[in-house]
């Protein structure tokens, strides 16, 4: 549901509060070079739907290249409704973790979620 370029579903770790340390990853078909992501927090991209979850406020971005290089990139997000654009300067990438590690808006009944992540990519020429 976080891949799916619908922002009315959502994506949630399952468990309530912080949610430290749950994850979820984006696998490429081909290596890849990412620009650009869009992350839109929530369970939607409507501002009066921020209170009913909790939202995602810093997570690690592992990304593994083609030749098995692991870096990881922390991604601070504002508390918004709406996508939230990040450079995201990578090549050759084939997958991406993201890894929750704080949350704004808290409690025992909320789950972190989010509504879609969206990659930007250079486009492939031909040469000609």
């Amino acid at each position: 549901m976080l891949f799916d370029k619908i922002n009315n579903s959502w994506w949630g770790p399952g468990v309530s509060q912080s949610a430290d340390g749950k994850w979820i990853e984006a696998r490429f078909k081909e290596p890849t070079r990412l620009l650009d992501i869009l992350i839109t927090s929530g369970i939607s991209t409507k501002a009066s739907d921020l209170s009913e979850a909790a939202l995602p406020h810093r997570m690690d971005a592992i990304i593994i290249t083609a030749d098995g290089k692991q870096t990881t990139r922390q991604i601070t997000l504002d508390q918004v409704s709406g996508p939230q654009q990040r450079k995201f300067r990578a090549q050759n990438v084939v997958s991406v973790r993201f890894v929750i590690r704080s949350a704004f808006n808290v409690g025992a009944d909320k789950q972190v979620s989010m509504a879609e992540i969206e990659f930007f990519t250079r486009a492939a020429t031909s040469g000609t």
